[in-house]
């Protein structure tokens, strides 16, 4: 979200990710290394894509973890990465920045833990760490995800799609939206709250 960690949140110093900027490529590289650390340089490549509405490319960040059995499928853990302003007062993509500490920086981050944590961890199927681009502008990074991975036939056992973490002031509060055949994810995450007194409030 800031150019230099280091001088704190001044307007000269806020970092623009919006998705169509060039800039946006250094949060792509840093993703990627972050990942590359966790899960080796091999397990870990950069997707471009681009879309019919736009002349830009973006790029997905896509790390894999394999699991046991090469056929058993995966799981994605992912969210987006790029930013918007455009609800400050006369923004402007091609100048303003879109620093996005909240949506999506924090979802971001625990992609990136979620892959340091589990890394080294042997499970029967696989997992894909995703950081989405373009997520802002239509969705078009997971669009172009979930399009080759149906040309491809791939399996994917269920998505954990994670979005503004510790959003204001409802930080012991998780909202879970779901669709009918994933609801048994719902329901594993809500019975894992209580299995482990996590203490979060469900909705």
């Amino acid at each position: 979200a800031l150019i230099d960690p280091a001088k704190g949140s001044t307007p000269d110093n806020l970092r623009s990710r919006y998705a169509r900027r060039e800039e946006t490529f250094e949060s792509t590289t840093y993703i990627r290394d972050q990942l590359a650390a966790f899960l080796g340089e091999e397990a870990v490549e950069i997707q471009a894509f681009r879309h019919s509405a736009s002349d830009s490319f973006m790029y997905n960040v896509v790390g894999i973890l394999d699991g046991a059995d090469p056929q058993a499928g995966y799981y994605v853990v992912c969210a987006h990465y790029d930013a918007i302003a455009a609800r400050t007062k006369d923004w402007e993509w091609q100048k303003d920045p879109a620093p996005g500490a909240d949506d999506n920086a924090t979802g971001t981050a625990l992609v990136l833990e979620s892959a340091r944590v589990l890394a080294g961890v042997e499970l029967p199927w696989s997992i894909r760490f995703i950081a989405f681009s373009g997520e802002e502008l239509g969705l078009w990074g997971s669009q172009a995800y979930a399009g080759n991975a149906l040309e491809q036939d791939d399996r994917i056992l269920g998505v954990l799609n994670f979005d503004m973490i510790g959003f204001n002031d409802l930080k012991r509060r998780l909202e879970l939206v779901t669709n009918l055949p994933s609801r048994w994810l719902v329901d594993l995450m809500s019975a894992s709250n209580q299995r482990y007194d996590i203490g979060l409030k469900l909705d």
